[in-house]
């Protein structure tokens, strides 16, 4: 093999091998509920809202505001499932299906963005774990809302952008640092929580690089958000009436610090938890880092402030998410709660691996009954498909559009998930005659 042919087949074997890893993220995602995918309907604002924009407004429905703030990376998934399903040539009855397919996809690029973002952090087979953490993330409450669903996927741009702060950090190339700048701003579009993160990029020279004309786009989308979002320091956050806006139960802190941080790693047996088990463990934790955390003591610290800020916010938008903390026996919906366990698992794998060479066996042994707790819930009713009946009761968008179809004269609405109130307003006299 001569030298330019063995560069690239060098060259072309990791490419290969992550788009292997990748395409067994997107498997193992669908399998983990497969019933989003094959009964397939829009799931409400999903339909309510996105969807709907999108076909009444197009690409202008990317500054459409939900709630007081843009949604520009869902509505971008939106405007992929269209293009799919144009470029394939599906029709309507099947909207749903690549809209979800799309929201499958989200989801294992969002656990795959590790491998990718934190080569100067981790070694592959490090990389590759912190992948399948992140996928298997413990959803034991509504895994029905976020599998397959993409207006819940908001929550996940959240840590993206910690992740790309991160790769800003360390990675050499002020280019690639320019286009991991503008994606971050692009999470920030979708998820103003995200602009949290920036704090890690708290350092002079990373400022004095942002004001380089490489970073004039992103900095031209931020101060464009910054204004876009202006009128909430004078009005405030808009709140959605009657939807978790109960007063705060400031009582119910400790399981709810327990839900933040802790849940990932001891999810089995939550339920068993009390408050003075989750003083032990902030204090055990906050101990440690402080005694051992080296190498990445400034990013660890960082992210456990954005973690703990993001929370407070968290729980004074949506106050009434404290009442399902009275105990430790209900775990609350888990799309509000799987972004900051993904970024406890990457505190855990920051703190656990600052250091290459100590210890090597005891990491590994410690990832792997990581990950077998993570999957300790796959038999069971809750997880992995089993929770189907609202797809068994209220079927698939294709299923009851050809039903509302049937009937003369065409009712105006088609019915969605997850409840049985939710219905799609669609012009079916037009829709009805092309099928």
């Amino acid at each position: 093999m001569n030298k330019p042919s063995e560069k690239l087949f060098t060259q072309l074997i990791p490419k290969s091998g992550s788009i292997f890893f990748f395409l067994v993220l997107l498997i193992l995602s669908i399998r983990r509920f497969p019933p989003n995918l094959f009964e397939a309907n829009f799931f409400a604002e999903d339909g309510l809202v996105f969807w709907s924009n999108f076909q009444s407004e197009g690409v202008f429905s990317f500054l459409t505001p939900f709630n007081g703030y843009p949604l520009v990376g869902i509505y971008l998934l939106v405007f992929l499932a269209e293009s799919l399903r144009f470029v394939l040539g599906g029709p309507i009855t099947e909207a749903a299906f690549f809209l979800n397919f799309i929201g499958y996809v989200a989801w294992a690029l969002l656990s795959f963005a590790p491998y990718v973002l934190l080569k100067k952090y981790f070694q592959s087979w490090v990389r590759l774990s912190l992948c399948l953490m992140f996928l298997f993330v413990p959803l034991d409450q509504y895994d029905f809302a976020i599998l397959g669903v993409i207006g819940n996927l908001k929550a996940g741009f959240f840590p993206l952008s910690i992740l790309f702060s991160l790769y800003i950090l360390r990675e050499e190339s002020r280019y690639r640092r320019a286009i991991a700048y503008l994606l971050l701003v692009i999470c920030i579009w979708t998820n103003p929580i995200a602009a949290l993160s920036i704090v890690l990029l708290a350092k002079k020279t990373i400022f004095r690089d942002l004001l380089e004309r490489q970073y004039a786009l992103g900095n031209l989308l931020l101060f464009l958000f910054l204004i876009y979002q202006s009128k909430i320091l004078f009005d405030g956050i808009p709140k959605l009436d009657g939807y978790l806006d109960e007063p705060l139960q400031v009582s119910n802190s400790l399981p709810i610090v327990s839900r933040i941080y802790f849940y990932t790693f001891i999810h089995p047996f939550y339920d068993k938890s009390n408050g003075i088990f989750t003083i032990c463990l902030l204090f055990l934790f906050f101990a440690v880092v402080f005694k051992f955390a080296k190498r990445f003591k400034v990013e660890i610290w960082s992210i456990i402030l954005i973690q703990l800020v993001a929370g407070v916010i968290l729980l004074t938008q949506r106050s009434g998410l404290s009442e399902f903390f009275s105990d430790y026996n209900y775990m609350a919906p888990s799309q509000f709660f799987y972004a900051f366990n993904w970024i406890s698992i990457l505190l855990f794998y920051l703190f656990l691996f600052q250091e290459k060479s100590h210890f090597y066996f005891f990491r590994i042994l410690i990832i792997g009954l990581l990950l077998i707790a993570e999957l300790f819930p796959i038999t069971g009713i809750d997880s992995f498909g089993g929770n189907d009946s609202m797809h068994t009761n209220l079927r698939s968008f294709e299923y009851n559009l050809q039903q509302s179809c049937a009937i003369v004269p065409h009712p105006d609405r088609v019915q969605i998930f997850p409840f049985v109130e939710l219905k799609l307003q669609l012009d079916l006299k037009s829709i009805c005659r092309n099928l």
